[in-house]
């Protein structure tokens, strides 16, 4: 057959760099007499009444009227200026997106104006980030609700709007409501905002929100623009120790340094060069075996040398003292006679961290900086020291307590992401999590998105990526990290599309995804969103399909082999390159009207060809000619290398000898 796939030129491909925003206003001209709006308990349209999972007493009160005044002007212009702090760099971060996103949307270019002690008054036409003394000047106080770190109050006062926050992020979401009441803003992928208003009127606004998840962290293929404009939390949490943010506990006390002189911090299984004795891993001794004296240097080390590292990155909040990335634990008798007082290995690692951070917290509260310690709830630790009652609450083991400034990241590595926390196939893990709420005031819930088996190929955690986000809120969760596939450039099989849904449901639990995902195939691939969606909608259906017919082989599980010819035919892959050639087609009329556009579709949609190329060339390589499966390959590699693809698993090194078993290398 032809080949059905076209591949991207080179000149196209440049021009894809260039991002662009996508307008489609609303119908009002700015002339119309204001008008009330409902006070929106969401952050946008796109809400539904969730029923039975809604989670209540979220943060997120807006009251918006529109008026006539007047925001950019018929011939293009603006007279306000945005007012912040030169010398703070979130203020800087968000008074550069504010302006750079009107100048897109409308081609006005707001003042911008740092502040020197200028004072407000009424007839005055600014956009005043956090800066208190003009806030007092007009009248005004910050609503006596917890914000946090990432909340935000917006108020319109005569012809000014003033965005405050008292945590170091709430400027970011703050600047993003803004955006989306004044020009109907939104960031559908990295880079790739949208408009639907037109930015002539200046609404009268009074919000005050938060995100449910104050932390809100991603895999790395976004940029930093791209976190940012997402609403992902902007900065780094978690600081990197030798490196390593997570299983870093030997990073932190390296055997190779400490182990001559300290070889009760380590498991038995652990020697000087940290290659174990048996095929164990190892990890360290939370208990240092019962040794007191070495238990106290242990701490000790671990403080100064996180208490180094807080002080080379004073931004970031959050630190880890997170196991190897191994199912083993120390079962010496210090450790043994922990786990049988509290119940789990864990109890080790939570009270070693708790007295780090006691130490930490002495010398870094005073300076007015709260630093919070990380630890694993994976593998060998992921049951809480607690016990379930007859009334299926929970009850601390002996009162053990995570400290303040400790946090627990569960990571429920063996659930079945294809189904709800709230199902009864999760019901292990759902209690785990129930179970950690009682010990530890910082929970974090670190999820999963992909086959980490098989990164072409889909992963259906679509269906259910919102009753999970609302299960982690229900059950005390702060921090969210969604995780994709961190050591690649780039994703296929609708893995966008998950980072958009993610993005907001982190905002707002209680969004409709349906809508949410919707609104990605609207805008995401222009014109040829109908046919991508009815590709994305098949293969969603059909794992439904597949878990139903193989329930001891398809079970949602983040390592299922997936690539296999029974759970796949040559004709439905065919069928998906059919509507990806109809989507090209769709969006061809703007080829050269809007060149930057169609360059930027043409690659969102050239990148879920990946999927079902790779199958063909894989799957039914056996039902080509010779000369035809050679062109399908090499058309593959090309595209592949182009989003610098080089690898198809988690634990592959590249893809090269792939390449070099079907001869193209």
């Amino acid at each position: 057959m032809k080949k059905r796939v076209k591949i991207l030129s080179l000149i196209l491909a440049i021009a894809m760099l260039v991002p662009f925003a996508t307008s489609c206003k609303g119908g009002d001209d700015g002339e119309s007499n204001a008008s009330e709006s409902v006070t929106d308990t969401s952050r946008e349209d796109i809400t539904e009444d969730i029923g039975t999972h809604y989670v209540s007493g979220m943060l997120h009160e807006r009251n918006v009227k529109q008026t006539n005044k007047e925001f950019v002007k018929s011939n293009g212009s603006t007279d306000y200026s945005i007012v912040y702090d030169n010398s703070d760099n979130y203020a800087v971060m968000a008074a550069d997106f504010i302006y750079n996103n009107v100048l897109s949307a409308t081609g006005a270019k707001l003042g911008s104006t740092a502040y020197d002690g200028q004072a407000y008054s009424g007839d005055a036409r600014y956009i005043v980030l956090n800066i208190d003394e003009m806030f007092g000047q007009a009248g005004l106080s910050m609503p006596q609700k917890e914000l946090g770190s990432a909340g935000y109050y917006i108020k319109t006062v005569g012809n000014s709007v003033f965005i405050m926050s008292t945590g170091k992020e709430g400027l970011q979401m703050g600047a993003i409501a803004f955006l989306e009441e004044v020009l109907g803003y939104d960031m559908v992928g990295d880079n790739f905002p949208v408009y639907e208003k037109d930015g002539k009127t200046l609404p009268e606004m009074e919000i005050t929100e938060k995100p449910d998840y104050e932390f809100r962290d991603v895999t790395g293929q976004l940029t930093k623009s791209g976190q940012y404009g997402m609403g992902y939390t902007n900065n780094d949490i978690i600081m990197p120790v030798g490196g390593a943010k997570w299983h870093n506990s030997f990073a932190l006390l390296n055997p190779e340094i400490y182990y001559a002189e300290h070889k009760g911090w380590y498991s038995d299984t652990v020697t000087p060069d940290m290659r174990p004795t048996t095929q164990k891993a190892g990890q360290l001794c939370y208990t240092a075996h019962g040794d007191k004296t070495e238990y106290a240097e242990m701490v000790q080390t671990a403080y100064e040398r996180l208490k180094a590292i807080a002080e080379e990155f004073p931004t970031l909040s959050g630190v880890s003292i997170t196991e190897q990335d191994n199912y083993e634990w120390c079962d010496c008798e210090a450790c043994s006679a922990m786990v049988k007082e509290y119940g789990t290995n864990s109890a080790t690692c939570l009270k070693f961290c708790n007295d780090v951070a006691e130490k930490l917290t002495e010398y870094f509260e005073p300076k007015g900086r709260r630093l919070i310690v990380y630890f694993f709830a994976y593998h060998g630790t992921e049951d809480a020291p607690a016990t379930k009652n007859a009334d299926g609450s929970y009850t601390a083991n002996k009162g053990i307590k995570c400290h303040k400034n400790v946090g627990v990241v569960y990571a429920p590595i063996g659930a079945n992401f294809s189904r709800s926390f709230y199902d009864e196939e999760n019901t292990r893990y759902a209690e785990i999590m129930k179970a950690w709420k009682v010990v530890c005031d910082n929970v974090g819930l670190w999820i999963y998105q992909t086959n980490f088996k098989n990164y072409f190929y889909p992963f259906n955690s679509w269906d259910t990526v919102a009753e999970t986000y609302r299960f982690g809120k229900e059950n005390g969760a702060v921090y969210i990290f969604d995780q994709g596939q961190m050591n690649i450039n780039e994703q296929t099989a609708f893995s966008k599309l998950k980072e958009y849904v993610s993005a907001k449901l982190a905002i707002n639990v209680n969004l409709d995804s349906q809508k949410i995902t919707e609104k990605f195939f609207k805008y995401y691939y222009g014109d040829g969103g109908e046919y991508m969606y009815e590709m994305y909608n098949d293969i969603r259906l059909h794992l439904n399909t597949l878990y139903q017919k193989y329930p001891s082989e398809i079970k949602g599980y983040i390592y299922e082999g997936i690539s296999n010819s029974s759970y796949w035919t040559k004709k439905q892959l065919e069928g998906y390159l059919t509507l990806i050639d109809k989507a090209y087609d769709a969006i061809s009329k703007i080829r050269y009207t809007e060149p930057e556009k169609y360059a930027t579709l043409k690659e969102h949609i050239l990148l879920e060809s990946l999927f079902p190329r790779y199958a063909l060339c894989t799957l039914f390589a056996d039902s080509y000619q010779k000369g035809e499966l050679m062109e399908l390959r090499r058309a593959f590699k090309t595209d592949a290398d182009y989003f610098k693809y080089d690898r198809d698993s988690e634990t592959s090194a590249n893809l090269n000898s792939i390449y070099e078993s079907w001869g193209i290398l």
